[in-house]
């Protein structure tokens, strides 16, 4: 009798789901997707989802795939990492999901500050480094203690967007999560795996970390297995086939660089737990589809259609013709100077090799004395060719397209087949 996962991934943009056969080798996933549930409010810098109306979907999703007279053997999670919530024990929300997109504490002037310098204090000036070296107003540790004055920590659970999720779709679910899940609130040390939390959060009830693959429940009225959740850069790396020899240079919505290294690698760039006991050195938050979005929209002045992102596919990349602009540039007036003095063609080849420019800049960061190609995944990256001709002219590596633009899923379906190995 064939054997079936189920995967799901709750992007950033989108909460996409499949099914595939373990019997079957390199077959193409075929997926459903919905909007991912909005902010409760965009305004400010709040960025917070309702807890229950993402849980509903995810479980609807999941339940499309369900067929009693298939063998489904397990759930595989991957989705957008940076966001927390707090439950009690038994799961139940006591707060909103926070994105990792959130920066409410940025609406104080000097907090964000007063509460690095706190958190340098308290866990000592490694901490940062030890926690993955990244350091951002929505990182969950910096968003919790924000908020403190507003939550009650005893009897309380800090879960990541992503383990909540599966703890409320499971029954007898086991307090465990994945060191590439857990890693990206900023509370474990990446390197002895210890969670690391300052006083003011210590009554904060903490999960169990494992840099394994782990039953954690089985999905509610069924006896299929759920896996632990883990981190949407993981499992697309995963997808992406990355190995020692190379880079993944991943555009899609977000953009990131990174390649396998080791503690002595990671210098200014992040560090971030990837599976069978290896790290990533990494440099994330790059411009990408946001960014491209941003600009077209300023561009033409309204919404980008299908068409105009077209012509950002035409566009051919020529050496003599680069010009250089900080991505910092692109604001409204500069687009406009830009349209009214160069035209549209014109303006968005600069706006490329701006965008294409930052991505060199990162992989140079990252070191690239091992590497012998360079893997583009992602829509943008797999899309728009003038981007990785632009960094085929800098860097004399192979240059690669990944074989299919959801990584995410691809590397979540070989993370089930080898635990069914």
């Amino acid at each position: 009798m064939n054997q079936y996962l189920i995967l799901l991934d709750i992007g950033g943009t989108f909460v996409k789901t499949a099914k595939i056969d373990l019997r079957q080798k390199n077959e193409q996933i075929k997926f459903s997707q919905s909007p991912i549930t909005k902010f409760i409010n965009e305004t400010g810098y709040s960025r917070e989802i309702d807890p229950v109306e993402l849980l509903e979907q995810c479980k609807f999703e999941v339940s499309k795939n369900i067929n009693s007279k298939e063998n489904i053997v397990g759930i595989f999670i991957s989705g957008q990492m940076g966001g927390w919530i707090l439950t009690d024990e038994d799961n139940r929300p006591r707060t909103n999901i926070l994105s990792w997109q959130d920066q409410s504490v940025l609406e104080f002037e000097g907090k964000y500050k007063d509460i690095t310098t706190y958190l340098e204090n308290d866990l000592g000036r490694e901490w940062k480094f030890n926690s993955g070296n990244e350091l951002r107003p929505g990182l969950p540790i910096i968003s919790i203690i924000n908020k403190l004055d507003d939550l009650e920590l005893k009897g309380t659970r800090i879960h990541t967007l992503l383990s909540f999720i599966a703890a409320n779709m499971v029954t007898e679910y086991e307090y465990i999560l994945s060191d590439s899940d857990f890693a990206s609130t900023g509370m474990l040390n990446i390197f002895d795996h210890r969670i690391c939390i300052p006083n003011s959060l210590s009554s904060l009830s903490v999960p169990n970390i494992s840099r394994n693959t782990i039953r954690i429940g089985n999905l509610q009225n069924t006896s299929i297995p759920v896996f632990t959740p883990v981190g949407d850069q993981q499992a697309s790396l995963h997808g992406s086939e990355l190995d020692a020899f190379s880079i993944i240079v991943n555009i899609g919505t977000g953009g990131q660089v990174a390649k396998l290294g080791t503690i002595d690698d990671a210098k200014e760039n992040q560090v971030r737990p990837y599976f069978d006991n290896k790290l990533i050195i990494t440099k994330t938050h790059l411009p990408s589809g946001r960014s491209i979005n941003n600009f077209l929209k300023n561009l033409f002045g309204n919404e980008p259609s299908e068409i105009d992102f077209n012509l950002l596919k035409d566009i051919e990349f020529k050496k003599t013709r680069n010009i250089f602009e900080p991505i910092l540039n692109f604001t409204e007036s500069h687009i406009k100077y830009l349209k009214d003095n160069y035209g549209d063609e014109k303006s968005i080849e600069i706006f490329l090799a701006s965008l294409s420019k930052e991505y060199e800049n990162s992989i140079q960061a990252l070191g690239f004395s091992q590497i012998k190609k360079l893997v583009f995944a992602g829509g943008v990256g797999q899309k728009i060719k003038y981007i990785s001709k632009f960094i085929e002219d800098k860097f004399s590596l192979q240059v690669k397209i990944a074989q299919t633009q959801e990584t995410t899923l691809k590397g979540l379906a070989n993370l089930g087949k080898n635990y069914f190995d």
